[in-house]
């Protein structure tokens, strides 16, 4: 996985609007729609996939644009582990 600063980015993938931001948000409503779990899930799936494939961004640890707020779309575990290992301010 790559480390790389936003100018980097050809994809949005941070919390507030990419990939991890859908994946935590439809984490959040899951339950309330049963019917939907196993298209809820493929796009989970899918959302979790390009944040990993992304790679990290390096910017100050922060819940919106960075490292951090992108950890919480990966269910515990080595992969959430390894984006908050790498958001803390010592590592920017």
């Amino acid at each position: 996985m790559a480390i790389r600063t936003l100018e980097d980015q050809k994809e949005l993938v941070q919390f507030c609007h990419g990939a991890s931001g859908f994946a935590i948000s439809l984490l959040a409503i899951r339950d309330h729609f049963p019917s939907l779990y196993e298209r809820m899930d493929a796009v989970i799936s899918k959302a979790r996939e390009c944040t990993w494939k992304q790679g990290l961004i390096k910017i100050e640890p922060n819940l919106c644009h960075s490292i951090t707020g992108d950890a919480f779309a990966f269910p515990p575990g080595s992969q959430r582990d390894h984006f908050l290992e790498d958001g803390t301010s010592e590592k920017i």
